[in-house]
């Protein structure tokens, strides 16, 4: 999430030790990893903390494996240093959708094995040779309620964000090409069905008229609450599972669905893992049905095993990105189109941002 998320911070945990104690092995992983060690790689936070309890704390009672936990998000540079040095220190990955497709084009990543990963009731969509994915979860508007109350005007659109006559507000966004090119054309009123293929042009155009009024830029979803909750900025992009778990904790702040991105996240193995077969046997557990309704109970994304909506809460269902009434106000990421054509948007992006 996923980017870009909470507690994207390079370390390494195991059950029962403190990074502390790990913190002077942390390079030295294959010393003392054992077969059964599973080392996995995620993007901290309170999504993580959700997979720790839905995923990863019952596939060690049930296999007997010890899960070493990373939380610095997968990054394809290093995945691809790990398999072109033949010291693969990783063995399942949490992937977003764009990284997916650029590793396993790159040949970075071991097909899923179906033998072992029952992909039978996880959606179409979310069936890849090389992933299969665990969460759907959407980049949304996020405001504070301190600045807009329950009960008063409340901008419901990214055309609100960019109308900075009509809301007066501080500011947030992603230093992030996308989705923000999406978000600025449906600022200047494109409708989400008639996203793709981007007009970028038109896009850097409308993040000419938002930029002078962005008061942040934020990198890591910590980043995106933590400005909010402090009252730097009242309006923001952000992920919204993040910002469901912060207004669960008492933070002053909501969101709205209208105009969110929504996109996968992927269980991926590198290639030439150590462990690949446990890696297979710990996807396949986490993508049944029971396992992602419980992950829905600790953050609000939603589940690609469609049986698992038998297992939610209907209240729990009500808060994810693919139930009913919110998916219809969304757009899905059009990640072919990024494949295409992500380099060169990141180099204009860096340009726009030095201009």
């Amino acid at each position: 999430m996923k980017t870009q998320n909470i507690g994207r911070r390079t370390f390494l945990t195991m059950a029962g030790v403190s990074a502390a104690a790990v913190g002077p092995f942390v390079h030295l992983r294959w010393a003392w990893a054992a077969a059964n060690d599973l080392v996995i790689v995620s993007w901290g936070g309170s999504y993580q903390d959700a997979q720790r309890v839905a995923h990863f704390g019952p596939f060690e009672k049930a296999t007997g494996a010890s899960i070493l936990e990373v939380k610095e998000g997968p990054r394809i540079a290093k995945l691809k240093a790990m398999v072109e040095s033949g010291n693969v220190e990783w063995d399942v990955m949490d992937f977003e959708t764009s990284d997916m497709l650029r590793a396993a084009e790159q040949g970075l990543l071991e097909p899923i094995d179906r033998s072992i990963v029952n992909t039978s009731d996880t959606l179409p969509s979310g069936v890849h040779e090389f992933g299969v994915a665990n969460v759907s979860w959407s980049k949304i508007l996020a405001f504070s309620t301190k600045k807009f109350p329950s009960g008063q005007p409340r901008p419901t659109s990214w055309a609100d964000y960019w109308n900075v006559d009509a809301w007066t507000a501080r500011r947030g966004l992603q230093d992030l090409v996308k989705p923000n090119l999406e978000f600025a054309l449906l600022g200047d009123g494109v409708p989400k069905d008639k996203l793709y293929p981007l007009d970028v042009d038109r896009a850097f155009k409308s993040l000419d008229r938002i930029k002078p009024q962005v008061a942040a830029w934020w990198s890591k979803s910590a980043q995106a609450i933590q400005l909010l909750a402090d009252g730097e900025v009242d309006l923001n992009s952000a992920p919204n599972g993040r910002i469901l778990a912060a207004k669960q904790q008492g933070v002053a702040v909501d969101l709205e669905w209208s105009g969110g991105a929504l996109d996968f996240d992927w269980w991926c193995v590198p290639r030439g893992a150590k462990n690949k077969r446990l890696a297979m046997e710990f996807i396949n557990s986490a993508i049944t049905a029971q396992g992602q309704a419980e992950l829905t109970n600790h953050v609000n994304y939603g589940p690609s095993n469609t049986k698992a909506w038998d297992f939610i809460d209907p209240k729990v269902a009500m808060t994810l990105p693919t139930a009913a009434d919110n998916l219809k106000k969304q757009f899905v990421l059009n990640n072919d189109w990024w494949l295409k054509n992500e380099a060169d948007m990141i180099k204009r992006w860096q340009a726009w941002k030095l201009g």
